[in-house]
């Protein structure tokens, strides 16, 4: 009896999956959410519109899929989220975004964040960490719309030189119709 499955993984299939992968972190990468806070790919951006490939190769969650430069290419030019969102230089060595990032962009996301309270802790090695991961948050968000990006917040204790966990995040919509979608859910107003 054989188990052979019905569905074959095919260097395509893979190419697929390794071009979807890298274009949801560009995608981040080059997010408002992700400028505001990466000084390093926001100082990139105000020096020139356009960054390296050879640059957004050295990330790691970058690398991790993929460390070939076709893939980027290919992510901008096929991927459906990034065609409207990212464009390549002429010939083809760097990214940018098609709406630029401007500083007036750096406090604009408190009109797209919720505050969440109530997220499960525990105690390990005597210290509090979250017991949940930002993805788990991110997808019970997601069907509000698309989530641009959640920060777990922590309490900085200097002295034993640690993160604590307190229980609450940011969690940002890439949308002001989807953080509305999602306010009127979960935060309906007082009868």
């Amino acid at each position: 009896m054989s188990t052979e499955s019905s569905s074959k993984i095919t260097p395509k299939s893979i190419d697929k999956e390794v071009v979807s992968n890298v274009a949801e972190r560009l995608r981040f990468f080059f997010s408002d959410a992700n400028l505001r806070i990466d000084k390093f790919l926001r100082n990139e951006i105000f020096a020139n519109p356009y960054v390296s490939i050879e640059t957004l190769l050295k990330f790691n969650t970058i690398k991790q899929h993929s460390e070939n430069p076709e893939i980027l290419v290919k992510a901008v030019k096929e991927d459906e989220r990034l065609k409207n969102f990212l464009k390549l230089n002429d010939t083809e060595s760097s990214i940018a975004r098609v709406e630029p990032f401007t500083r007036d962009k750096m406090r604009d996301n408190i009109k797209l964040s919720l505050r969440v309270s109530d997220i499960p802790t525990k105690s390990v090695d005597n210290n509090k960490i979250y017991s949940v991961t930002i993805n788990e948050v991110k997808d019970i968000f997601k069907e509000f719309g698309s989530v641009a990006m959640v920060r777990m917040l922590h309490f900085h204790n200097k002295r034993e030189r640690k993160r604590v966990a307190i229980g609450r995040a940011f969690v940002e919509f890439e949308s002001l119709e989807e953080m509305k979608t999602a306010t009127a859910e979960l935060c309906p107003p007082p009868q």
